[in-house]
């Protein structure tokens, strides 16, 4: 959750919080069935193509839009929210 806040993103099994997450255009899922034949799958025609997609500047547009829309997901896995969600559920 942490990487999250910092744009990094994700290429993980679905467990714990990452089930709460909307991964589109955010990261990636691996199938826990096929992992190691997934991963290689999911970095051949989808990491590396998307990172290497460059503009004439260079950059790799939609990558940092991905890492923008990361970091906007991390704000609802916040201390913050979880006292909330705590004093909702649990003393009210």
């Amino acid at each position: 959750m942490k990487a999250i806040a910092n744009g990094v993103l994700q290429c993980t099994v679905l467990d714990g919080w990452t089930f709460e997450v909307d991964w589109a255009d955010k990261g990636w899922i691996l199938d826990p069935n096929r992992l190691v034949e997934n991963l290689y799958e999911t970095l051949e025609q989808n990491i590396i193509p998307l990172y290497y997609d460059r503009n004439e500047n260079g950059l790799p547009d939609k990558w940092i839009e991905r890492m923008r829309k990361s970091i906007e997901t991390a704000k609802a896995f916040s201390a913050e929210r979880m006292l909330r969600e705590y004093k909702e559920k649990l003393y009210q």
